[in-house]
């Protein structure tokens, strides 16, 4: 914490200084103040805030300063507050904001003038000591006016009051100057009169010297005295000390001493000297500062504008002063500007000089890179020396530096340069050169540039190593066409010469060149060929080089003669193999070819080759064929020869398909004639046939046919395969076999299986009717016939050599008896045999019968009956298996020696529902013929349908209305079932009609009042005594809260206004007119959730108009209040009203009429509300209600107030009625 200074000023200018108590919270007293000055700046405070009438500043550090009083303007008005240190002086003007807030805004005040009328609430020192002390105003100035203010802005103390020298004596007034010590300067800008002033005795002569210039005044009455030089009436400039003769009217004289007047209404002079030596600047004197000088008055200040910043400073006292602008002060280009000085003396008169400079910080430079018709230079330019040129301010000097050599040149008065350079001082090559330029213009600015010029003095050309692929042309590449290749600068023309032949080509970007030469510009033969190349680049520049590429387009080869030693492969040699040779140019490739087959070889050293080929390759048979020879050399360059050579391999045999008659089998009957075995050969060919083991050699014939024949002595009886095999040989010693077989069939057989007619060799009905099939084996390829009681069928025989035979039905006769099989088989061969064996033939089976007796009594299953289980009976062959079988389920039963039998199906076995169920009963015989009869029970174990319709009513609420007009249950059930439905403990019979259709009523006393959900419990009962039950669920809303009214605003007119209690329900209001009318009056409705509904009614409802509150809620239950709004009302137009049975009157409202008097019984109270037997009364102690009959029950609590409870008649007839009014029973 700190403690803060303080000035206040009251309103007649009286100051008082002081500081803050160094607290959290200080208080400092304004209440008298018109002014105060609190030793602070802006940002020492935080917020403003108004507290009442108090101003509490909140400071950075958390100190609170209170200006107690601050806001109680009676007596000053508005204050004014004010922050001062070091000299500044602002007003803080104060803006109401929220919460007590305020929005502070700051005016500095310049009190820079001669003198200003709160000099003395300006705190000066940092410390925040003290303030200046200087006169106020002029009252306080002992009439000094402005000019003896002026002394506070120097610094001078003004003494209030004071003494002078001079004579006087004995009892006289002795007269006074205020202020005699005082020193008060007058400037060129001071307006006001110089005021000396001062006391003295009434009447008194007063002569006042200024200089040169006296006034001569009286003392007035109050014994004052003010003399006034007017500024336009003043001596010279200089420092005058005043002088005052008093002359009382006694004779008296005074001669006292006046405050001291300085005058000083001179300009200070100010001149400016040259800038930079020339009153030019260049970027040099720039970049080091500008220097801006003159001289002036000594001690006056100097504010010097140049290019927009100001600098202040203050003359020397040898009378220079200076002042400095940086770089970045000073706008670079070439432009005039203009210095402004303006001087202020320590009176305040000023003088201003204007200084004109020349700016100029820029110079330029470029270079021209082109060089002749281009932008580079070529071999030919640098050979023949080059000449640089550009631009640059004329006259400027431009040093140009080009291959580390310097020229120095002059722009011309164009601003045009050139430097020429010899061809020695440009190096050769291809490169950037790099190009300077330095260029110094005439004020001193340089400026520089550099760029580079391409050179490019040389080119290249070359001719790839590798010419078409290995440096050799073959024939085939002759051919095709040749391209040599190469290399030369992009784009560079390049002559290429093959053999006296040129083609100019383009290299291409990336440098590459290839140039065709046609087979017709390349001469055949074995040759080494020249190529030259010339290349010449863009620029000119050329190079050439040479080679040379082989040319090599011919080679040879052919075959030995004869081939194979005779021009003949023969069958030995194609097995053992055969090499074929040749010549062809040492180390060729040699590729033989002889028919289909390929070898390749190889020419040795001495040119010769071999090619060998395996038996496989050369093909059987006798014909010609062609041998190849293709050589081709190193080079590629082919070459072929071919011959023709015989080939004969193969000779041919064969033996006739068909032997022993045709067939190739030889039966019994064929080998007792002998057998003679044929074939072919090649003619006059030696064939050796081979059969049984023994061998016959045969010739073949001219037509090349051969026979072999042998015996019957010679042929081994049997079934069997016999081999033959035949070699023939002919003339050239060729020999070729084959073999074959020939089948021996000399016997056969047959046979019956056993255990025919499904195994038990017995013909039952079933098979009989099915057809039976006999089955057996013989010889593969049989004919078979099976005969069975004298009737043949002929059999089909498998590949196996199985049989079957196939009796139809009906071609067995039926009965029971025992018969045989007889079979025949013909084998292929023709060779014969039979077989037989015993059949029994049985196909007659026994009795079944179902009972005649309906079954369950009426042939119907219902699910008692299909609990207790179901017998089915009947007869059948005595001893005998019955399978007995109800719907999907069977049981077995024996029938006993009297043929009965009777088996009972169980609940499990037995289906539910509503069908037809079959009912068989069938035997099997020991010979497997069965019988079996078949019916029909009918299944009845459920009732349905059985369903009921879901809403009783639209929304499945029975509200108080629908419970009255009676609750009705509908729904479908089996036709011909009854219904019976429960609710609670009430059990109502259904209406069914045929077509199944049922439907109940509930009537009100069926059903309690209340809200609850009700369960319907329905139960069938179907024609077959089958029950099933289901239930319904619906919900019940017989009740709804009474409308109640909150407020009712009545006017002289009568009823303008009625709101209710709530908002739970939708609510409306009738009139019950006095001529017997209801009506419907027009109002406003609003519905608030909080304070209920609100009606405002369009006209007001007059006096003896009651009113009907109705209140409806979601399903449709309706509660009615009646409002009475006559005076002394009775039954008569209130409960007497023709329209009151329109509503359920469940309340009464007594409230807003006095003196009601009602009489009551129990008709009324029911004829009032279809709802309930229950009324309810609400009025005031004024009210009276006479209830005949009635009895009192007790009291009830309704929204915390007492209620009496009465019940009148026998069956809960209730009127509660609120415990003010009076009843009379």
């Amino acid at each position: 914490m700190s403690t803060v200074g303080y000035i206040v000023r009251d309103m007649a200018g009286t100051k008082q200084h002081g500081t803050s108590a160094d607290t959290p919270q200080a208080t400092i007293a304004t209440a008298t103040a018109k002014d105060i000055s609190l030793n602070l700046g802006p940002s020492d405070v935080e917020s403003y805030a108004r507290r009442g009438q108090d101003l509490h500043i909140t400071l950075i550090d958390g100190q609170v300063v209170v200006l107690d009083d601050f806001f109680n303007t009676g007596a000053t008005g508005n204050k004014n507050l004010f922050l001062s240190e070091e000299g500044n002086f602002v007003e803080v003007v104060l803006e109401d904001r929220t919460d007590g807030m305020l929005y502070a805004s700051y005016e500095p005040l310049d009190l820079s003038g001669k003198w200003s009328a709160y000099d003395d609430m300006v705190f000066l020192d940092v410390e925040r000591i003290e303030p200046v002390v200087a006169p106020l105003v002029a009252p306080l100035l002992g009439g000094l006016g402005t000019a003896g203010a002026a002394a506070g802005v120097v610094g001078a103390a003004a003494i209030v009051g004071g003494g002078g020298g001079g004579g006087g004596g004995g009892g006289a007034v002795t007269p006074t100057v205020d202020n005699p010590d005082a020193t008060y300067p007058v400037a060129g800008s001071t307006t006001e009169d110089v005021v000396v002033s001062g006391t003295g005795a009434p009447g008194s002569t007063v002569e006042v010297t200024l200089g040169t210039i006296t006034e001569t005044v009286t003392v007035k009455d109050d014994g004052t005295w003010v003399a006034n030089f007017p500024v336009t009436n003043l001596p010279p400039d200089g420092s005058y000390e005043t002088t005052v003769y008093v002359k009382d009217p006694d004779g008296t004289e005074f001669n006292l001493d006046g405050p001291s007047v300085i005058i000083d209404t001179t300009p200070p002079p100010i001149a400016v000297n040259t800038v930079e030596g020339d009153d030019h600047i260049n970027y040099i004197e720039v970049a080091d500062g500008v220097v801006i000088n003159g001289t002036g008055e000594a001690g006056a200040s100097v504010s010097v504008e140049f290019q927009g910043v100001t600098r202040t400073t203050t003359v020397a006292d040898d009378g220079t002063w200076s002042v400095n602008y940086s770089v970045n002060e000073v706008a670079t280009g070439i432009y005039s500007s203009t210095i402004e000085v303006t001087s202020a003396d320590s009176f305040g008169n000023t003088s201003t000089t204007t200084h004109t400079v020349d700016v100029d910080t820029e110079t330029r430079v470029t270079i021209n890179t082109q060089v002749g018709n281009d932008h580079m230079i070529s071999g030919a330019e640098q050979a023949a020396g080059i000449t640089l040129t550009g631009t640059a301010e004329a006259g400027s000097s431009v040093v140009v530096t080009f291959q580390g050599v310097s020229r120095t040149v002059t722009a011309d008065a164009q601003g045009n340069w050139s430097a020429s350079y010899l061809s020695s001082e440009i190096a050769t090559g291809t490169y950037d050169a790099s190009v300077s330029a330095v260029a110094t213009d005439t004020s001193g600015n340089t400026s520089s540039t550099s760029t580079s010029i391409p050179v490019d003095t040389e080119t290249t050309a070359s001719l790839d190593a590798v010419q078409a692929g290995d440096n050799v042309i073959s024939a085939p590449e002759a051919t095709s066409g040749v391209t040599l290749t190469g290399k030369a600068e992009a784009g560079a023309s390049v002559a290429v010469t093959l053999e006296g032949t040129t083609h100019t080509v383009t290299a291409d970007a990336q440098g590459n060149w290839s140039a065709d030469f046609a087979s017709s510009e390349i001469p055949t033969g074995e040759y080494d060929a020249n190529v030259s190349v010339t290349a010449t680049d863009a620029l000119g520049n050329t190079a050439s080089t040479t080679g040379t590429v082989r040319v090599d387009t011919e080679t040879e080869v052919a075959l030995s003669n004869p081939l194979a030693g005779d021009n003949l492969i023969n069958a030995v040699e194609a097995n053992n193999g055969l090499d074929l040779t040749g010549t062809a140019e040492a180390g060729a490739s040699v590729v033989v070819q002889l028919g289909n087959a390929t070898r390749t070889v190889t020419a040795n050293a001495q040119g010769q080759w071999t090619a060998s080929f395996a038996g496989s390759d050369i093909a059987d048979g006798t014909y010609d064929t062609t041998v190849t020879a293709t050589a081709t050399d190193a080079y590629g360059n082919t070459a072929s020869a071919s011959s023709q050579i015989h080939v004969d391999t193969m000779t041919s045999v064969g033996l006739d398909n068909g032997q022993a008659g045709g067939d190739n089998v030889l039966n019994g009957a064929e080998a007792a004639g002998g057998l003679t075995l044929t074939g072919t050969a090649e003619a006059g060919a030696s064939v050796a046939v081979t059969f049984q083991g023994i061998t016959r050699t045969v010739t073949a014939d001219a037509q090349g046919r051969w026979s072999a024949p042998y015996t019957t002595g010679e042929i081994t009886p049997g079934e069997y395969d016999a081999p033959i095999s035949v070699t023939a040989t002919d003339a050239a010693g060729n020999s070729e076999s084959t073999t074959g077989t020939l089948r021996v069939d000399t016997s056969t057989a047959v046979s019956i299986d056993a255990n025919q007619a499904g195994g038990d060799n017995i013909v039952n009905a079933a098979e009989a009717q099915a057809g039976v099939t006999l089955t057996g084996a013989a010889e593969p390829g049989s004919a078979v016939e099976v005969t069975v009681a004298g009737v043949t069928r002929t059999a089909t025989v498998a590949a196996n050599g199985t049989w079957s035979a196939l009796f139809e039905p009906g071609a067995l006769a039926a009965g029971e008896y025992n018969t045989s099989v007889t079979v025949s088989a013909t084998d292929a061969a023709g060779n014969t045999a039979s077989a037989s064996s015993a059949l029994r033939v049985d196909t007659v089976a026994g009795t079944v019968a179902l009972s005649p007796d309906p079954i369950e009594i009426d042939d119907v299953i219902n699910a008692v009956e299909r609990a207790d289980g179901v017998e089915i009976s009947g007869t059948a062959t005595p001893g005998l298996t019955v399978t007995v079988g109800l719907g999907a389920a069977s049981r077995q039963v024996v029938a006993d020696v009297n043929g009965d039998w009777a088996t009972t199906f169980p609940a499990t076995e037995i289906p539910t529902g509503t069908q037809s169920l079959p009912i068989t009963a069938s035997i099997i015989d020991d010979a497997g013929n069965t019988a079996s009869v078949s019916d029909t029970v009918a299944l009845d174990t459920e009732v349905v349908p059985l369903t009921v319709q879901p809403n009783q009513t639209s929304d499945d609420i029975v509200n108080k209305a629908e419970q009255i007009a009676g609750t009705t249950l509908s729904g479908t059930v089996e036709a011909g079932s009854t219904v019976a439905v429960t609710i609670g403990a009430v059990t109502n019979n259904a209406t069914v009609d045929a077509s199944g259709n049922w439907s109940v009523t509930f009537s009100d006393a069926d059903l309690p009042d209340g809200t609850y959900t009700a369960t319907a419990t329905i139960r069938a009962t179907d024609a077959a005594g089958n029950e099933r039950s289901t239930v319904e669920q619906f919900s019940v809303d017989t009740e709804v809260g009474a409308a109640t009214i909150n407020t009712v605003t009545e006017s002289s007119n009568g009823i303008v206004r009625l709101e209710t209690l709530d908002a739970t329900d939708n609510y409306s209001v009738n009139t019950l007119n006095p001529n017997g009318t209801m009506g419907s009056p027009a109002a406003s409705k609003t519905v608030d959730p909080i304070d209920g509904t609100e009606f405002r009614f369009g006209s007001a409802i007059p006096d003896g108009t009651h009113l009907v509150l109705s209140r409806n809620d979601a399903v449709g239950n309706t509660s009615s209040t009646l409002v009475v709004f006559d005076d002394n009302a009775t039954n008569a137009g209130s409960l007497d009203h023709a329209a009151l049975g329109q509503f359920n009157v469940d309340d009464l409202n007594l409230h807003y009429a006095s003196d009601v008097s009602l009489t009551l019984n129990e008709s009324d109270i029911k004829a009032l509300s279809g709802n309930s037997d229950t009324l309810t009364i609400r009025g005031d102690n004024n009210d009276t209600i006479t209830l005949a009959g009635g009895n009192a029950g007790g009291t009830r609590q309704i929204d915390g107030e007492t209620f009496n409870v009465y019940t009148i008649g026998n069956d809960g007839t209730t009127l509660i009625v609120d415990q003010d009014v009076q009843v009379v029973l």
